[in-house]
């Protein structure tokens, strides 16, 4: 697949074709994947700019190289009153995986963790760190946001995850959030987590 040709070394590729077409392959599907979060991020700004808002927070979010910066956008986005919302940042608690956050809402906390930009593939130790951490929020629901988007074999494993322990698990790329943000703004949604 393109996933699993992305995320392939360069070198276990070069045993099975040539290195110079792994590199043109990957770079390819590197570019392909770029331009899909470029164009949902020109598409929202525009929907935002014709609203009347500012953009700036969306391209904050798709621009963040940092789990600092990436966190402090996404808590800036949950903070917005109308997507109607309490966020209470977690104490970093020598958490490696991410930023916590707990989301009060209507149907009840959220438990959301917000991963260092380019982290596609979860494993199961940070799957159950996610578990463990979340454990004391009584969450009923479980939120991974990331940038790019996620990895399918990563999609499998949270399936399997909120089957085994009775919680949703939903992996929210930040092209995902930031298009539910803009629906809200248009009257869409009503708010960043709402069942899509």
């Amino acid at each position: 697949s393109e996933e699993s040709l992305l995320d392939a070394e360069l070198d276990s590729l070069a045993r099975v074709i040539p290195k110079e077409i792994a590199f043109r392959l990957q770079e390819r599907v590197f570019k392909k994947y770029s331009r899909a979060e470029t164009r949902s991020m020109t598409d929202q700004k525009l929907r935002l700019e014709r609203l009347g808002y500012d953009a700036a927070l969306l391209t904050q979010l798709y621009s963040a190289a940092t789990l600092d910066e990436l966190h402090d956008a996404a808590l800036r986005l949950f903070r917005m009153p109308q997507c109607h919302l309490f966020a209470r940042e977690l104490p970093p608690q020598g958490n490696q995986f991410g930023r916590d956050e707990a989301i009060e809402q209507e149907r009840g906390t959220l438990f959301a963790r917000v991963l260092p930009p380019n982290v596609r593939e979860l494993s199961d130790e940070q799957l159950g760190n996610l578990l463990a951490a979340g454990r004391a929020c009584q969450p009923v629901e479980f939120i991974v946001i990331g940038r790019p988007d996620f990895t399918e074999a990563t999609r499998a494993k949270a399936q399997q995850f909120a089957s085994t322990y009775g919680k949703p698990l939903r992996l929210l790329p930040v092209y995902a959030l930031c298009e539910r943000y803009v629906q809200v703004l248009e009257g869409r949604a009503g708010n960043l987590f709402d069942k899509m």
